[in-house]
């Protein structure tokens, strides 16, 4: 019917221009007619006609933007809105459209400067306010994001959106908690939607309410059987209850309803790549890579699993790939440190590792290597520093205190070097001790009493949240036990 009524509008406006061909409202009436009804080449004649007729019409250069918009034209998108700007320069509409181009082109500080300004312009434009909070989810400004949120709720509670930004907005600042009710209001009106189920249950299982994750996630799932991010969160949710093989069976599952989905293949590659089985990791990650070529996480990935393969030459083209494709990622610029180091170049070592240093300042991996890349060249005071700011970042890593011990030697202060050196065998106790328990609990993945011996160890040696989490896991089994030990716990947590 839709298509009807704007092919009968198109044939009266098209008479009209005929009679009346200086009509610049007419033409930019058929510019809409023609739009509505997909005729590109037609919509655009009519609006360039309406506008040379009378340049003049700002509503009509963001007719005119909106039809390049939908085209994915977004550079002459930008340009329409520019115009109507410099005709209205307080539309606040034509503020907003330029914000969203900007923010398809991916020049998001642009498109945040626009929505800021559009809500200036117009105080209630709910909007302009999501797509404010939006543009801030993205750029990692998650508080910026929770303060437009909420003046777009509040300009239009009403509106679904704002309230599910929101939701996402507290999760990525890190308080899923808060998240929560934002997400149950969405779905108390729109149980359908799949992404909001998936979301909620990632809220809970941040929260490490594992059941009701589950529960939102498997709905999602139900409703939307081909989206990928169902199965990734989900055999998360099973890995972190120590289910691996259930967490590999649901990513296959993935991959039957989803077969071109690379993140299924790259979950699959970081299971197998933490039990050290790096070839099945490789052929995921290859998988992913085929998908997806220009995908950084991918290449990155490929050439962590080639580099533990030792085929060094393979993981460095990877590296160097997945580095162009983002150069500010840490991670690349570590592994391309860690292929160097094992090609026994600690110069061009210590270039990449210092590069990391610089994007990741409290990565304690990255200065231990440093370290190692330091003592590889016979820089004993560089050796000590970087292996102090990783020994600063996290005290109880033994391959740390082992290269202390060692460069302290080297610098004669003997002291030192025994102090660090019995720190370090009291941490390779307590590492062996904990791997040991590891390798128990992942031949037998439902033992609460492995979780508490596990717990027992952590608390022992200072790592108190790490001891809540296989508590809260032996909790989900049913444990008891577990269940007054965990709130024993909680009372020192709380008192820290």
């Amino acid at each position: 019917m839709d298509q009807d009524l704007n092919g009968r509008a198109s044939e009266l406006l098209s008479e009209i221009v005929t009679d009346e061909p200086e009509n610049f409202v007419a033409w930019a009436g058929l510019g809409k007619a023609y739009d509505r009804s997909g005729n590109i080449m037609g919509a655009s004649e009519a609006y360039r006609k309406s506008l040379s007729l009378k340049p003049n019409q700002p509503e009509v250069w963001i007719s005119f933007g909106n039809f390049y918009f939908r085209g994915k034209s977004y550079q002459q998108s930008v340009s329409a809105y520019q115009s109507a700007l410099k005709y209205d320069p307080e539309n606040a509409k034509a503020q907003n459209n330029l914000g969203s181009t900007y923010m398809e082109m991916g020049e998001l500080e642009k498109a945040a400067s626009h929505f800021s300004t559009a809500t200036k312009f117009d105080g209630g434009y709910a909007l302009a306010y999501r797509n404010a909070g939006d543009v801030n989810i993205r750029l990692g400004n998650f508080s910026e994001a929770i303060e437009w949120l909420g003046k777009a709720t509040e300009a239009a509670p009403e509106n679904l959106f704002g309230w599910y930004w929101l939701g996402r907005a507290y999760v990525g600042a890190g308080q899923p908690k808060t998240a929560i009710p934002h997400f149950l209001r969405v779905l108390t009106r729109r149980p359908e939607l799949p992404q909001v189920h998936h979301d909620l249950g990632e809220a809970y299982f941040l929260i490490r309410d594992y059941e009701k994750a589950m529960e939102h996630v498997k709905t999602g799932m139900r409703i939307n059987p081909s989206g990928a991010k169902s199965y990734v969160t989900l055999s998360r949710i099973y890995i972190n209850l120590g289910r691996q093989r259930d967490a590999l069976a649901i990513l296959e599952k993935g991959t039957e309803a989803n077969p071109s989905a690379a993140a299924i293949y790259i979950e699959m590659g970081d299971i197998h790549k933490s039990g050290s089985r790096h070839n099945d990791a490789l052929r995921s990650y290859t998988r992913a890579v085929a998908l997806e070529p220009d995908l950084w996480s991918g290449n990155y990935k490929r050439g962590v699993a080639l580099y533990y393969l030792s085929q060094l030459e393979q993981a460095g083209t990877a590296l160097n790939e997945a580095s162009k494709l983002n150069p500010s990622a840490a991670p690349s610029k570590l592994f391309q440190g860690l292929v160097a180091l094992a090609q026994n170049r600690p110069e061009e070592a210590r270039i990449f590792l210092k590069e990391a240093s610089q994007l990741e300042v409290n990565n304690p991996d990255i200065w231990f290597h440093l370290g190692q890349a330091n003592q590889r060249l016979g820089d004993w005071n560089r050796a000590k520093d970087s292996f102090e700011k990783a020994y600063d970042l996290n005290p109880r890593k033994s391959e740390v205190l082992y290269g202390l011990s060692e460069v302290n030697k080297k610098l004669g202060d003997r002291e030192k070097a025994r102090e660090y050196n019995r720190l370090f065998k009291d941490v390779s106790q307590f590492e062996e001790e904990r791997n040991v328990l590891e390798n128990k609990l992942s031949g037998k993945p439902n033992s609460t009493e492995l979780r508490r011996d596990l717990a027992t160890l952590l608390e022992k040696n200072g790592a108190l949240e790490e001891a809540m989490e296989y508590l809260r896991q032996a909790v989900y089994l049913g444990d008891e036990e577990a269940s007054a030990e965990m709130d024993r716990l909680e009372k020192l947590l709380a008192r820290r």
